[in-house]
Order: C-alpha cells, then sequence, then structure tokens
C-alpha cells in the first residue's frame, strides 16, 4: 500500500492516515530499536494530525538516538513545540545552500553519534567500577 493515494483525477493526491500508523509507526519503533539515527521523512501537517504517530515521534524524540527530520514550514503548533527544543538544530534549506547542507547535516550527525557513544561508554564504565 502506498502512503500518498493517486486518484483518477490529476492533480488530486489524498493521503492515507491509516497506512501511515499502520506502516509508518512500525518502521519508526524499528529504526529506534536498531539504528543509532532514526530519520523522518516529512512531519507535516497532515502526518502530526494522527495522534498515534505523534506519540510515535515524541517516543524518537525522547530517547538517547540521533533523529534527522525534514518539517513543514507552516505554523502547525506540535511542530513549532519540536522546533524550540533545546536538542535541535534547525536547517532551512535554499536555491544557495541545497548543495551544501548534506555535507554540514552528515558532520553533524557523525559528531552526535560520536559524542553518544562516548557518552555510553562512560556511563558503561561508571556502572562496571
Amino acid at each position: 500500500q502506498e502512503l500518498i493515494r493517486r486518484f483518477d483525477i490529476p492533480g488530486l493526491v489524498g493521503f492515507n492516515l491509516e497506512d501511515l500508523e499502520n506502516f509508518g509507526n512500525p518502521a519508526l519503533l524499528h529504526a529506534l530499536e536498531t539504528c543509532d539515527v532514526v530519520v523522518i521523512d516529512q512531519l507535516g501537517t497532515l502526518e502530526v494530525s494522527s495522534d498515534k504517530f505523534r506519540r510515535v515521534v515524541d517516543l524518537v524524540l525522547a530517547s538517547n538516538k540521533v533523529c534527522l527530520a525534514t518539517v513543514t514550514s507552516s505554523n502547525v503548533p506540535y511542530i513549532e513545540d519540536i522546533r524550540k527544543r533545546p536538542d535541535v538544530a534547525l536547517y532551512s534549506i535554499n536555491r544557495s545552500n541545497r548543495m551544501l547542507l548534506p555535507e554540514q547535516i552528515a558532520e553533524h550527525i557523525h559528531d552526535l553519534v560520536w559524542q553518544r557513544e562516548r557518552q555510553q561508554e562512560a556511563e558503561a564504565g561508571e556502572a562496571g567500577a
């Protein structure tokens, strides 16, 4: 199934919230268990209209995992709250920086993962002492 449904009318696209919850939520939970970096492609108005999806996103954001997400530029209260978090770095994409951003973001993520690994090692050392 697709998260975006295409209709017979050209240009008309619908959003299937049930598919988001049935496939997106388990995918995020799996990533949370198995990955160092969780990627969420598109936190938009439609996606965050799901309470179930928002709860899973909240779990990801509350975890010790690095999360990379694209977010809408619209003023959606839930997304505004995410933008205001002290542990969030925002990158605005435009024509002049879009070629440079992937490398900058990759370096930032690498640094965050490295820092978290060192922190986990230190905590494991303290627990063993």
